[in-house]
């Protein structure tokens, strides 16, 4: 289950840091705002920040860390979505949502990382992770950077919101499907001893 959280979130971040550049795109080309209004616009998303930091214990405890990290996924589609709309009311919704899916995207990976790895591992597992989901970003930030002058902004949006779609798809089914498993395998389990009495 790590493996394939870390790897989906790895895909995440692999278009994630195209939101570096399309940002200021959606205040100059969007909003028709200085780029000095990228400060409101990081307070917004730190507000949404504090919401979803405050929200992930609950949402964990609910959805488990898979469906977590899918469900933040999701929203960050959605927010990415909205950022195509020359809106000002729109952009600030979306910003609020993306970091409100920030915090619980983190949580959710971090808790699944610490958790599902044995603690003689849990150094290894965090600096191979680390790697395996900063390097994809930090290719994602260049590419952004050179695709914003070649590529019309909304288009990278868009690319971003299939790509999340498609992440929080594979962490929302299958850890039910899991999830399902492991309760008909736990009824087994409660039922063998009883058979074996009788």
């Amino acid at each position: 289950m790590l493996g394939r959280i870390a790897l989906v979130v790895a895909v995440a971040f692999s278009v994630l840091g195209f939101l570096e550049s399309t940002d200021f795109a959606v205040i100059d080309h969007g909003l028709h705002r200085p780029a000095s209004f990228f400060g409101v616009l990081n307070s917004v998303q730190g507000a949404g920040s504090v919401l979803g930091g405050l929200t992930a214990a609950l949402v964990l405890r609910r959805l488990g860390e898979a469906r977590t990290v899918g469900l933040a996924l999701a929203l960050d589609a959605a927010g990415a979505l909205a950022l195509t709309q020359a809106s000002l009311r729109v952009v600030l919704a979306a910003f609020v949502v993306m970091g409100l899916a920030v915090s619980w995207l983190l949580v959710g990976y971090a808790t699944a990382r610490q958790r599902l790895t044995p603690p003689r591992l849990q150094g290894r597992v965090t600096s191979a992770t680390d790697v395996l989901i900063n390097g994809p970003q930090t290719v994602s930030i260049a590419l952004g950077a050179l695709l914003i002058d070649l590529v019309d902004y909304r288009i990278l949006l868009l690319s971003i919101v299939a790509v999340l779609l498609a992440c929080g798809g594979v962490l929302g089914i299958r850890p039910r499907q899991a999830h399902d498993h492991r309760r008909q395998q736990a009824g087994r389990q409660l039922t063998a001893p009883d058979d074996q009495t009788t």
